[in-house]
């Protein structure tokens, strides 16, 4: 029987930006195409991963181009149905759109949106009456821990316990929606603050066909989304540290390359048409004798991570959490003979490509 866990996101928080000038002034910011929100037959599609014109992954870089934060952008019910720059003169609709990010970097977030609003007709509010859910599905292959594209291309990945939704819900009190970056990331859910655990597992259970679901600490949730490769928050993406395309946003569906301007494209446009992404956010595992509690102090983010067999630079480490964790890598530099290890402490360290990689040339 397929099985869910179901965790709330307490180190995200949600960003409602209202006004008639919403559109054009986060098209103007954000990496992706805000297009996609509003005309949905404009989503292009991805393999291993649900088209959704609901909710849209996304980042926010500063002028050089550097990443400021990852984003996940929500439709609302009160989110109108069409995208356009309205004339001088016309009479302006209401538009509204829901921001979720880190929680540690919200305000600052808000203020730097602020920064740019100059004389669009925007609000921004920082929300304290909306919660962020994830349910996404209980992994169990062989007990392995690295999920590669051999394992998805076998079809193992019946056994994965795909969670998705054909329609999605946008109310008031809750919505229920697929995440747009990856199939396995599952559901995000914002409901009411009001609501617990088994308010969520009852609306779950009343809307869709999913029934084994446990409540998780935030700890599994971290652990997930380090075993599928994917970054999140500002310890995976340090502001202004890393670039968008390292971080993967082009195999996420988190960039637009025909968009037009935004805030830090001129680098991003450059690097993707070279066509030469050196360094990317990699999973790995951390080889220690105690997996489920190892020392965290010693695994620095920014540490070096190295080759074991002829001392070569591979990366640096980006987060660690309980022996998983994410690392900036150089992929082509990893081999079969490759030997990674933390420089710091010498501990092993295992790391794959993960299965949606398949556009990613060795």
């Amino acid at each position: 029987m397929a099985a869910f866990n179901l965790t709330k996101l307490v180190n995200r928080k949600l960003i409602k930006i209202s006004g008639p000038d919403c559109y054009p002034y986060l098209q103007s910011l954000f990496t992706n195409d805000l297009r996609y929100l509003y005309e949905p037959d404009r989503i292009p599609k991805r393999k291993h991963a649900i088209a959704t014109s609901n909710v849209l992954g996304t980042f926010m870089l500063n002028a050089q181009g550097r990443v400021i934060c990852d984003i996940l952008l929500y439709r609302t019910p009160h989110t109108r149905y069409e995208c356009k720059f309205s004339q001088p003169g016309e009479a302006k609709e209401p538009d509204e759109l829901l921001i979720e990010c880190d929680a540690n970097i919200a305000t600052g977030l808000a203020n730097t949106l602020y920064a740019y609003r100059v004389r669009r007709k925007v609000a921004l509010e920082i929300i304290t009456n909306l919660d962020v859910w994830c349910l996404y599905p209980r992994l169990n292959i062989n007990n392995k821990q690295q999920i590669t594209g051999n394992d998805v291309e076998a079809n193992e990945v019946q056994s994965f316990n795909l969670v998705t939704i054909a329609n999605e819900i946008l109310d008031n009190n809750i919505t229920i929606v697929n995440d747009p970056r990856l199939d396995l990331m599952g559901l995000r859910i914002l409901s009411n603050s009001s609501y617990d655990y088994n308010n969520i597992k009852n609306e779950i259970r009343s809307k869709f066909n999913f029934d084994n679901l446990n409540e998780s600490a935030i700890g599994k949730y971290i652990l997930h989304k380090y075993r599928m490769g994917i970054g999140e928050g500002s310890e995976d993406h340090p502001e202004g540290s890393c670039l968008p395309l390292e971080c993967n946003a082009d195999l996420l569906g988190s960039v637009s390359f025909d968009k037009g301007c935004y805030l830090g494209q001129e680098l991003t446009a450059r690097i993707h048409y070279t066509g030469v992404v050196r360094k990317r956010l990699m999973p790995i595992m951390l080889s220690t004798d105690n997996t489920k509690a190892p020392p965290t102090m010693p695994f620095l983010s920014g540490s070096d991570i190295i080759d074991a067999t002829n001392g070569k630079k591979l990366g640096v480490l980006r987060s660690v959490h309980r022996g998983g964790g994410l690392a900036l890598l150089r992929h082509d530099q990893i081999t079969e003979s490759s030997k990674p290890i933390h420089e710091a402490t010498q501990v092993p360290i295992t790391t794959w490509r993960p299965y949606w990689w398949s556009n990613v040339n060795s």
